[in-house]
């Protein structure tokens, strides 16, 4: 296309693209499922997912972009993909569904900046605060403020807009970043924090969900299948190689996760604060978990450094959701011949109005539990970045690998300094969709026919069953205590039981982190069911020194037909020798169920030597991809210049400009 816009320059180019990659993505998304699937155990995957799968989609949307300079309707259509403009058309629509829930939550995130700079967090329950806030007035004032900011900036066009906003954000992003890891990794007790998120849980690499989960972020992370990364590639100069930004840009992209890891989880096990709410709730490690380090910081200093993370927070969030809402503003300007300022402002009316819904399910839920109020925004999130993303991906691929084939891989190697050999087309034809169709398949089989993938990380040093039979119209109790005996786990229904001595106490280690996770049906009560998880601690004596227990209303936090899981993290004491674990379920009306009730240890204090190593190797690999990588096409960019300077001198007989 004539007269398309491009980026001014190389470096606006790349933090333009590091803008629409790095967000809520790296700073919320991954340490969530770090958390989840064990620390390390998440990892591997994602790293290997990253390079392998990820770099190559990136690269595929950046060259078909720019081989077609159209947005992602006209760029499928342009080539002879079949279904051209069908398929096309996701990478329109399918960012209006990415961007009302997900500038919902970059809403939250401007919200808690202020409330973290008048500590309006401090000394309240942290799940109160939160509950109260979305069923406030206030949170449809940030969710308008949230979208007015991303269509301004968008109004103002590719080089005045996007990439100085980016030239801005960017920056500021990372040196926030790197002054909340300092804090965080040299509050005392940090050590666990790292342990826990550096060590490789081998046990846990080999689990089908980890891989499963990475697949969806890395494609969410690096903003591939949603039409961005091929509208920001349509306006790439041809005079820039394509192999080595993308790689420069992954790498970039994936520094900010790896430092999100380090500012969460050392502070979080610092401050006693287990990442308990990161295994069992999408939005809990952020939102709630969080606001409760930045209060317990020494010194008085958590409203600073809470501030800054959620400042940080926030450019990546307004950076990502520019570059979502910029393929269908593209898509006007291109098909429908409007100006940027028109459709910047009708797309924005549009979006801000498909994200109320999620404002109002937050709104009308006030009062209750934290989880009802977020329940459809998490499952639009499960939706979009577990499945459409992927897909959308691969049909990339596809498009460059099978329909534009030599186009294509002339197209990838234009004006590169290090081309890339003839293997990469079979690595795009053949390679990357088995990795995506073969995790596509062992989604369908956990979704559809009920296939579970284990995701028990961590070490089990108990576990089994419990049931109850059918129950109607009475109060029932199910209640079963799960310990190590002679002859493997011992699990008891009553307390009769207990008190004959049929259940012994486990040994426990000091300061242990320890994971009860137990999985309910649905219940369909009347009157509703109350699960409750309870861990006791006994000294060397049997003494009890403490416990801890949690109680969850089931009927309300499964709604129709799902299944409940309660995962429950507890510090073992200092001096506690012995611990006890039970579970209750109390409620009337029928099928009341309890299933798959584990308990699982972590490694408590101290970094291992296989925690050094992995975090040298991680570290090393990322950030001097990054670092390097950058570096490198900015300097070839450089010598570009220099030349072509010199060459108009020596043309002209003068100067070159």
């Amino acid at each position: 296309m004539e007269n398309r816009e491009t980026w001014k320059t190389h470096s606006g180019m790349i933090l333009a693209m590091l803008g629409t990659e790095v967000g809520l993505g790296n700073i919320w998304r991954f340490p969530y499922l770090c958390g989840k699937h064990g620390g390390g155990s998440f990892l591997v995957p994602y790293l290997v997912l990253l390079i392998g799968v990820a770099m190559f989609a990136m690269i595929a949307e950046w060259t078909l972009g720019r081989h077609t300079k159209r947005d992602p309707l006209g760029a499928f259509q342009r080539i002879g993909f079949p279904f051209g403009r069908d398929v096309g058309a996701w990478g329109i629509i399918g960012p209006f569904f990415l961007y009302s829930y997900y500038i919902v939550i970059t809403a939250w995130v401007l919200f808690f900046v202020l409330a973290s700079m008048a500590k309006l967090y401090f000394g309240v329950d942290a799940e109160e605060f939160l509950v109260n806030f979305l069923g406030s007035p206030r949170v449809f004032v940030f969710h308008a403020g949230a979208v007015f900011i991303t269509s301004f900036v968008l109004a103002k066009g590719v080089q005045r807009g996007i990439e100085r906003a980016c030239r801005f954000m960017i920056p500021t992003l990372f040196v926030l970043l790197i002054i909340v890891v300092v804090r965080s990794v040299t509050l005392p007790g940090a050590a666990q924090g790292l342990e826990f998120y550096m060590r490789p849980r081998w046990e846990g690499i080999l689990t089908p969900q980890a891989w499963v989960d990475a697949l969806g972020q890395v494609f969410f992370t690096l903003s591939l299948g949603m039409g961005a990364m091929l509208i920001y590639g349509s306006y790439i100069k041809d005079k820039w190689g394509i192999p080595a930004n993308a790689l420069a840009c992954t790498m970039g992209n994936t520094s900010s996760s790896i430092l999100a890891g380090f500012a969460i989880f050392p502070a979080a096990f610092a401050l006693g604060m287990a990442p308990s709410a990161a295994g069992s709730d999408t939005f809990g490690l952020t939102f709630l978990v969080l606001p409760q380090v930045f209060e317990k910081m020494p010194g008085g200093t958590g409203g600073i450094f809470g501030a800054m993370f959620f400042l940080l927070l926030a450019f990546g969030a307004l950076s990502s959701a520019i570059s979502i809402q910029e393929p269908s503003i593209a898509w006007l300007r291109d098909e429908v011949k409007w100006s940027r300022k028109r459709a910047a402002t009708t797309t924005g009316v549009i979006l801000w109005l498909m994200g109320l819904p999620f404002v109002l399910n937050g709104f009308v839920k006030a009062g209750g539990s934290f989880g009802p109020q977020v329940a459809m925004l998490a499952k639009m999130d499960t939706v979009i970045g577990g499945f459409a993303l992927p897909l959308f991906g691969l049909v990339a691929v596809l498009a460059v690998g099978w329909v534009m084939k030599e186009a294509g891989y002339q197209e990838i190697n234009r004006n590169a300094r290090h081309k890339l050999g003839r293997w990469v087309m079979f690595w795009m034809r053949w390679v990357v969709p088995a990795f995506i169709l073969g995790l596509f398949a062992a989604i369908l089989l956990k979704t559809i026919f009920g296939i579970e993938f284990a995701d028990r990380n961590e070490n089990m040093i108990a576990g089994g069953s419990l049931s109850a039979a059918e129950d109607l119209g009475r109060w029932s109790t199910l209640s079963g205590r799960l310990s190590m005996s002679d002859d493997g786990v011992v699990i008891t229904s009553s307390d009769e039981d207990i008190a004959s001595g049929l259940t012994q106490w486990m040994e426990v280690k000091p300061k242990a982190l320890y994971r009860m996770s137990t999985s309910f049906a649905a219940p369909m009560a009347d009157e509703g069911a109350t699960a409750v998880v309870m861990v006791a601690y006994l000294d060397l004596a049997g003494e009890l020194l403490d416990s801890d227990e949690q109680r969850i209303d089931l009927v309300e936090a499964a709604g129709s037909g799902e299944v409940v899981t309660v995962a429950f993290e507890t510090q073992a004491p200092e001096d506690s020798y012995y611990a006890n674990a039970s579970i209750g379920v109390y409620g009337r009306g029928q099928a009341v169920f309890g299933e798959t009730a584990f308990i699982s240890v972590f490694e408590p204090k101290g970094i291992g030597a296989s925690t050094v190593l992995t975090m040298a190797i991680v570290c090393g690999v990322v950030w001097g991809g990054a670092l390097g990588g950058i570096n490198y096409v900015l300097a070839v960019e450089r010598r570009k210049e220099r030349a072509a300077r010199a060459g108009g001198a020596a043309a002209t007989g003068g100067p070159g400009e």
